[in-house]
């Protein structure tokens, strides 16, 4: 079950909506998470997203995930999608954290080595098979529409 929140200015609802929900549907159809998306200004951070845990990183389920405002949508699919694999890596155990230490697939991560953090490296490799997906095949908007039972919007 999907429990989602969107704030913030500069975005489609419907579109930042039909992603989460697809996403969850498609690739964590059986995991009850909760996910706030904020948009908002990130320029200065040099980004156009983030994905951060909010409940602990022993099983995490609760995510926020902040994204640049007045992308186009192009670049906003493609990035909420690469930050929704980030939460699947949390979700999955994929990616971990123990001792303050973030670890993929059981392999400590370097953290000064941005560009080739292999969770990243991942994340950069999905987000356009996603994108062709998410946007390339119309079954899918039937998929999660039909599912309200599911689905939880809050604000």
């Amino acid at each position: 079950m999907l429990i989602y929140s969107t704030s913030g200015y500069g975005y489609s609802k419907r579109l930042c909506t039909d992603i989460l929900q697809w996403f969850c549907a498609e690739y964590m159809p059986r995991h009850k998470v909760a996910i706030d998306v904020h948009h908002c200004g990130l320029r200065y951070d040099d980004s156009y997203g983030f994905c951060d845990v909010i409940d602990g990183f022993r099983r995490p389920r609760e995510f926020k995930i902040s994204l640049q405002s007045r992308m186009s949508k192009h670049d906003y699919t493609t990035t909420l999608l690469h930050e929704m694999v980030h939460v699947h890596q949390w979700v999955t155990g994929t990616l971990t954290s123990k001792c303050s230490r973030m670890h993929y697939k059981g392999e400590e991560i370097d953290r000064d080595d941005y560009d080739n953090q292999p969770h990243e490296i991942d994340a950069r490799n999905k987000e356009h098979l996603l994108y062709s997906q998410f946007t390339g095949n119309p079954k899918f908007y039937r998929h999660f529409k039909n599912c309200h039972k599911m689905v939880v919007h809050v604000g």
